[in-house]
Parts: structure tokens; C-alpha cells; sequence
């Protein structure tokens, strides 16, 4: 088969979508010698080595950089349908758009991934000029792709009540993976480095993500507050670039017997160790999150044998199955109750960390790759 794969997420593409693509490119480069894939980049400005690497001097592989600002393609896609990706390219079997929009495309069969739909079912909790520009782009993307493939079967029923016109065969549900580096690791190398990169000295709770509304980061700063008290040596950790509600996210955690036990440590990304380390070191990690796709940090957190508290709402159950401690993010109280149950019950603790690792380890890349590549051979022969 002849693939594109429009890889411009690799580079301006942010947290989860970024690594998708990333991770999806390199399993299929490296997993289907007989496939020849076309990286399609769009973006305009970034560093694109991570491009070059992936690519490299692969001989199934080849890369097209069609550089227009966003600002000026996204009106042209949208309005007039140009240009078309096979003006490029060339022809070919399949054109997969890996993040939320995508170039136009004809002749092939058209494929998007749909990575959450919070801007469709919870505009309320995020931004609402992003809610809008998301709306209306997934709306023109919907009528011109062939397949979807949903993170989640969470999302696949979010995607088919917004378009009921839609076949559900259309939907196939593929969840993505999480990396080989999330591992347990030696205690003592743990704590040494955390002192060393991020002056943690201290137990700690654990939260990675983004530091905004929807993330429900307010309920772990009340349910932590609710506890605090209990666990004199505790701190929370929050990991995470500030987002939507961040003023008000800032303002809780300087608040009585929060203050000075919060530390908010900024983005930390997936190319060194200091994110396993983080989570290694963890007393337990926290993710009562209101509304998620699908989301990788529980469970990445799981493979590296720390304790899972998350929400009983959303695509989180299905995400960590019977592996986690699960909560109504809407009640601080269940939170606190649950983060002290996860501190002082050391059989549960030993329990989640054995269903954890064993749960963690199904959702691997190749295994994303594999399924996402049978769609494909699907899709082709259903023409």
C-alpha cells in the first residue's frame, strides 16, 4: 500500500497528539518495509528534526514539506478545498490524519483520528473561542473523511451522538500506547534524581497534565487540602504547562494549608527520564479528570508501579479498568478520602500496583500500529 501520513503534529502538535504521531510513524516505518509512507507536513514554522530522525534513511519512507502558515491553509482547506494533498504527493491507498484536522484530500481512502470531543460535549469547561474554531473545523473534517478511528469507545459513542448520520462501521475504536521508558526503577536512583532535577526531597502526590479547567486540578488542590493535615510530610506535585482556569488553579494553591505544600514544576516532556522518575518516586498519582478522549498518564503511571487515583466518568474507567481507585470528580471529599485511603492502606496499595503493571502493559505502540494498520488493509479492500 501507498500511505500518507500527515506527520505535522510530530513537530507543532502538542502532549498526546504529538506523541502519537511520533510514536505511530516510527512503528510503521520500522514494522511494514513492503508499505511506502509519505510524510505530509504542513507547518510553517518548528524545528523538524524530529521529522529527519524519524524518517532518517528509511528506504519504505519519504517526507513533503508544504510550508504555508496555518493561518492562511486553514481557510483554504476549509473553504475552498485546496490544495489537495495528491497535488504533492502523488496518488495513493490512504491519507491518515493523525491530529484533529488535516489537509483535503481525493481519491484515497480518508481517514481521522478523533482524539476527544470535549469541545463538542463540554465547551463549558475550556476555552470558548478554541470550543468554536474545534466545532466547526471537526463539522467540514466529519463530511470529508471515509473512517475515523476513536481513542476510546467513550469517544466513538460522543462521536456518533454529535453525527448520528454517521454508520458506526465507519468507527473503529484503537487505543493509543504508552513507551517502553515508563518502567519501575531502583528506589534509591529515584530519589537521588528527583532531588537532583527538580529539589523534590519530600513524599509527594503526583499530577501530569495540563493545568487547567477541565483537568479538574481545583478538586485534587481541595481534596489534598482535606488531608494535608493528616500527612504533615506529604506534598503534592503538580507537572504541567499552565492552560484555561490557570489564575484560579494559582490563586487555590497559595490558600491556607496548601501553602507551600504545592509545588508546580512546568511541562516535563517525554525525551529524558525525568517524567519515569517522577512517577516512580510518586506516593500515588492523581487524575480526577472531568472529560478525556482517551489520556496515557494513568496508565503510564501504572507501568511504572505507583497507585492510581482517577475519576469514574469519561473514558477513564474504560482507560484503567479494575487497576485504579475511582472517584466523582465533582466531590472533593471523595477525592481526599480516596488519596487517604491510597496512602495508609498498604495492602490496596500492593493490589493496584500488580493489577497496574499487568494492565499498563497491554497498551503498547506496536500494538496501536497493528490495529491501525488493519484498518487500512480494510478500508482498501472495501473500495
Amino acid at each position: 500500500m501507498k500511505i500518507i501520513l500527515d506527520g505535522s503534529d510530530a513537530v507543532v502538535g502538542v502532549r498526546a497528539i504529538r506523541r502519537y504521531t511520533i510514536n505511530l510513524i516510527r512503528e510503521f516505518i520500522t514494522g511494514y518495509p513492503d508499505d511506502h509512507f509519505t510524510v505530509f507536513l504542513t507547518y510553517f514554522r518548528g524545528a523538524g528534526q524530529v521529522i529527519n530522525d524519524l524518517v532518517g534513511s528509511g528506504k519504505n519512507v519519504s517526507r513533503i514539506h508544504y510550508a504555508l502558515p496555518r493561518r492562511l491553509s486553514l481557510p483554504l482547506w476549509e473553504l475552498l478545498g485546496v490544495p489537495r494533498v495528491e497535488w504533492f504527493t502523488g496518488p495513493a491507498d490512504v491519507f491518515h490524519a493523525l491530529g484533529d484536522d488535516g489537509p483535503p484530500v481525493k481519491g484515497v481512502v480518508h481517514i481521522l483520528t478523533l482524539h476527544g470531543l470535549i469541545y463538542m460535549t463540554r465547551p463549558d469547561l475550556i476555552d470558548p473561542a478554541y470550543a468554536r474554531k474545534k466545532r466547526s473545523w471537526l463539522k467540514r473534517m466529519a463530511g470529508r473523511a471515509d473512517y475515523f478511528i476513536a481513542v476510546s469507545e467513550h469517544t466513538k459513542v460522543e462521536f456518533l451522538n454529535c453525527f448520528p448520520e454517521i454508520d458506526p462501521r465507519r468507527v473503529r475504536v484503537i487505543p493509543l500506547g504508552i513507551g517502553s521508558e515508563f518502567r519501575v526503577m531502583d528506589r534509591r536512583t529515584v530519589q537521588e534524581k528527583l532531588k537532583a532535577a527538580f529539589q523534590i526531597n519530600r513524599p509527594y502526590l503526583l499530577y501530569v497534565g495540563g493545568l487547567e479547567t477541565h483537568k479538574n486540578i481545583q478538586g485534587i488542590l481541595r481534596g489534598f487540602s482535606l488531608v494535608a493535615q493528616r500527612h504533615p510530610e506529604l506534598d503534592l506535585v503538580l507537572a504541567g504547562g499552565p492552560g484555561h482556569g490557570y489564575a484560579e488553579i494559582e490563586a487555590l494553591a497559595s490558600e491556607g494549608c496548601l501553602r507551600g505544600r504545592v509545588k508546580v514544576i512546568g511541562y516535563v516532556g517525554q525525551e529524558t527520564d525525568r517524567l519515569p522518575l517522577l512517577y516512580n518516586g510518586a506516593e500515588c498519582f492523581v487524575f480526577p479528570s472531568f472529560s478525556e478522549g482517551w489520556t496515557s498518564p494513568p496508565l503510564e503511571a501504572m507501568a511504572c508501579g505507583t497507585p492510581v487515583l482517577t475519576s469514574d466518568i469519561s473514558s477513564l474507567p474504560e482507560t484503567v479498568g479494575d487497576a485504579a481507585v475511582t472517584v466523582d470528580p465533582s466531590c472533593p471529599e471523595a477525592i481526599g478520602t480516596a488519596m487517604d485511603r491510597l496512602l495508609t492502606d498498604s495492602t490496596l496499595r500492593a493490589d493496584l500496583r500488580r493489577k497496574g503493571l499487568q494492565h499498563s502493559s497491554r497498551f503498547t505502540w506496536k500494538r496501536c500500529a497493528e490495529s491501525t494498520h488493519a484498518l487500512y488493509r480494510d478500508a482498501v479492500a472495501a473500495r
